[in-house]
């Protein structure tokens, strides 16, 4: 038996489901059962089985792509880039990856993550993406500040922030609270409650 493509698909599993003994005739095997068995595995997206003769059955395997954890009741997983959970196992690996926290984050999270790759500059910002009642992200970064974006014109919303960053160095400042859910004003509170608007991207009045 030949297996490629394993990465991180536990071999013992693997081997179990597959049920090949070295030496046992080639069309003996149920090539169709063994593929089932082998898609339920936790890590396999997809799978091809072949016989090669004269004595070798052909295994290539296709691993799911590991995209963020998920906290949700307590408890972490690992999604991929489809939104599906792959793993609540061995995560220690992963430990890096950016967090989602809401009920259908993993879902909504491949297509706000794509958004997020244009906008490279925030990304090694950014600790958790908080899905908030389905609808619109909260971006938490590693530093504790909260940024509530809109939940509409959201490459918009990311764009005027990045903007922000570049002009004012803001994810550096001791501040709590970037509220970007207006389409037109940024609300900006520091840790006292004190707070700042900023109109169209720059001028700005304090409260």
């Amino acid at each position: 038996m030949v297996i490629e493509g394993r990465g991180h698909t536990d071999l013992k599993a693997l081997k179990t489901a597959l049920d090949i003994e070295k030496g046992s005739p080639l069309f003996a095997q149920d090539l169709t059962s063994k593929k089932e068995k082998v898609e339920q595995l936790s890590w396999v997206d997809a799978v091809h089985i072949e016989r090669r003769f004269p004595d070798t059955v052909y295994v290539r395997i296709d691993e799911k792509e590991p995209l963020a954890l998920w906290q949700n009741k307590g408890k972490l997983f690992l999604v991929d880039v489809k939104g599906q959970v792959i793993t609540d196992r061995h995560l220690k690996n992963f430990k890096d990856m950016v967090t989602l926290i809401g009920a259908h984050a993993p879902e909504q999270a491949p297509e706000f993550m794509g958004l997020l790759a244009s906008e490279v500059e925030l990304i090694p910002y950014i600790g958790t993406l908080r899905l908030m009642s389905g609808r619109r992200w909260d971006l938490i970064l590693k530093n504790g500040i909260v940024i509530q974006l809109p939940e509409k014109d959201l490459p918009l919303g990311l764009r005027r922030l990045v903007t922000l960053q570049a002009d004012q160095n803001i994810f550096d400042k001791d501040i709590i609270l970037i509220d970007m859910r207006h389409p037109s004003r940024i609300v900006i509170k520091n840790k006292s409650g004190r707070s700042e608007n900023y109109e169209s991207g720059s001028d700005k009045s304090e409260n």
